[in-house]
């Protein structure tokens, strides 16, 4: 699933958006008694005092159904956390299947959105512009 976050009131630091990815993955986790991954980038262009992320959530489909219970989250995390908006683009779920290029190629294709160039020239030098988790997985 992917998603938007802005912040009413910019930070030089990523505070807010760690605060909000513990949450949502503690309650994923918990929930699905699974671990789910979150990732996000931070952009900022010359004309905006106002930093915004691009994020998205990478769910096991074998114990997850539905986004449903995200969007749930997310909206609530909303609520919570003060200082965010958070907006769900058109098309912001796809489903990986298993042997799929097709499926693996258009989930890349709408993340690949996030590793632009523009937009990010104005982040705080110490600031970190991105974050994803890494996973050991089950040989």
């Amino acid at each position: 699933m992917r998603f938007d976050v802005s912040l009413y009131d910019s930070l030089p630091n990523n505070n807010t958006i760690s605060k909000l990815r513990s949450y949502i993955l503690k309650q994923l986790n918990s929930h699905y008694n699974s671990k789910a991954e979150f990732g996000w980038v931070r952009e900022q262009n010359r004309h905006d005092d106002k930093c915004h992320y691009h994020c998205f959530i990478l769910l096991d489909g074998q114990k997850v159904r539905s986004s449903y219970r995200t969007f749930d989250l997310a909206l609530k995390a909303k609520e919570l956390i003060i200082d965010i908006n958070i907006h769900f683009p058109e098309n912001c779920t796809y489903m990986i299947l298993p042997n799929s290029l097709s499926s693996i190629q258009a989930a890349l294709y709408r993340l690949s959105y996030l590793v632009k160039n523009v937009t990010k020239e104005n982040n705080p030098a110490f600031a970190k512009g991105h974050y994803f988790g890494r996973t050991k997985h089950k040989a």
